[in-house]
């Protein structure tokens, strides 16, 4: 075997060994930046798993969403963890099973804002009725959103994933409502003590959703996913992995996390077998 074929081995066998996490700033799941950095519910529980995959080399890397949809068209190695699905993502990534659940998507806006006696929103709201009176709504750019907000995102304000406060936007009346995560916006909304929100379900979504671990589907992705797996057998039921992922959140989201694991077998511990069932 000459020099060029076994350098080109010795790196496929060292990539197949390495994992390269690519993280973004986005409090309060994930926090780069301040003395909280590292400290986001997804730091904590990436933490967790790479230390449940000691067989692997991890690094973790910076990337925003638009980094992240290079590296993904670019066929770049690389894992992502806290992801929804999406078609054309599946067509490009391999996706754990379900890692944990989030609370769905809302929509938020301050609490005096008329919009709330206009469409007389209650425990959920349609977004095409905000759209007809003429509402400014306000989505983040790049993000991935179900098809009944996908549909309608060419009318709405697109901001910055990462440098946008959300919060301040609607305080100014630059929009009247945004499609966000609420505990993220409840996260925000602390830098703006004087601002009450409220929030609506959007009309056809379930209340929480599942979330997963997604690799780059490369050489090595099938095998990286089956060991992500395994992890996380162990880890959904462990209270650290759960707490690290519910400590930051609600009293009401908590309850719809916990609601939505006790309904899914992949959260249970496993039963007994052998001489566990049987004491002997």
């Amino acid at each position: 075997m000459n020099k060029f074929w076994l350098v080109v081995l010795l790196f496929y066998a060292t990539q197949a060994y390495a994992i390269d996490w690519y993280v973004r700033d986005w409090p309060p799941f994930n926090i780069q930046q301040g003395p909280d950095a590292g400290q986001g519910s997804y730091d904590q529980m990436l933490a967790q798993l790479i230390a449940a995959l000691p067989q692997y080399s991890h690094r973790q890397q910076f990337a925003t969403l638009t980094k992240r949809q290079q590296l993904m068209q670019q066929n770049v190695p690389h894992c992502l963890f806290g992801v929804l699905k999406s078609p054309e993502r599946q067509k490009k990534m391999l996706f754990s099973d379900t890692a944990f659940y989030s609370p769905a998507l809302r929509v938020a806006a301050l609490a005096e804002h008329p919009l709330w006696q206009s469409t007389q929103a209650s425990a959920s709201i349609e977004l095409a009725s905000l759209l007809q009176q003429a509402w400014r709504g306000m989505v983040e750019y790049k993000r991935l959103y179900p098809q009944n907000v996908q549909q309608y995102a060419g009318e709405l304000l697109q901001v910055s994933d990462n440098s946008t406060d959300l919060v301040a936007m609607l305080k100014a009346g630059r929009a009247d409502y945004v499609v966000e995560y609420p505990d993220r916006l409840h996260y925000l909304a602390q830098s703006h003590p004087s601002v009450a929100l409220r929030y609506a379900r959007l009309q056809g979504e379930p209340p929480v959703v599942p979330v997963y671990i997604a690799c780059q589907n490369t050489p090595a992705a099938a095998a990286q996913i089956q060991a992500i797996n395994l992890a996380l057998q162990q880890l959904r039921t462990k209270t650290e992995y759960q707490q690290a992922w519910l400590q930051l959140l609600s009293e009401q989201s908590r309850q719809e996390l916990r609601l939505a694991m006790a309904q899914d077998p992949l959260f249970q511990p496993a039963a007994p077998t052998g001489c566990d069932a049987k004491a002997c």
